[in-house]
């Protein structure tokens, strides 16, 4: 099957596509589908409309659903994810190893719920200290 390079899977996975793996049900996820420029989103759309029976989608994106064209928004349902609170993040790096809570603190506070900052600064501060 010939895939736009926006959508095209990953090499070595080809074979896996809309095979079952572990059971009748597929699971195919997209990150960032925002990144899908214009026209591949009508190609992928035309996909969409021929999963066979058992396939989910999920597609993940940082931008607001009236940034993507109105056929592509209502074949999903919307899912919101409030990103984590400070105190979240701060027990998370008391898990992977932080103690200093005066570090914690600042680490949680000024990540601004961004789990991928947090751990990168915890990583650093987890090497200073070393």
């Amino acid at each position: 099957m010939n895939y736009p390079p926006a959508i095209a899977p990953k090499p070595g996975t080809e074979a896996w596509i809309m095979q079952d793996l572990f059971g009748k049900y597929r699971l195919i996820w997209i990150e960032e589908a925002d990144a899908i420029p214009a026209a591949a989103q009508t190609r992928f759309l035309l996909l969409l409309d021929d999963l066979p029976a058992g396939a989910a989608v999920v597609a993940t994106s940082n931008c607001k659903l009236e940034d993507f064209k109105k056929r592509f928004q209502t074949r999903f349902k919307i899912y919101e994810v409030e990103p984590p609170a400070p105190h979240e993040i701060e027990t998370l790096l008391r898990r992977v190893g932080l103690a200093d809570e005066r570090t914690i603190k600042n680490i949680a506070t000024f990540a601004c719920g961004c789990v991928r900052q947090a751990l990168l600064d915890a990583e650093s501060a987890l090497q200073a200290a070393a």
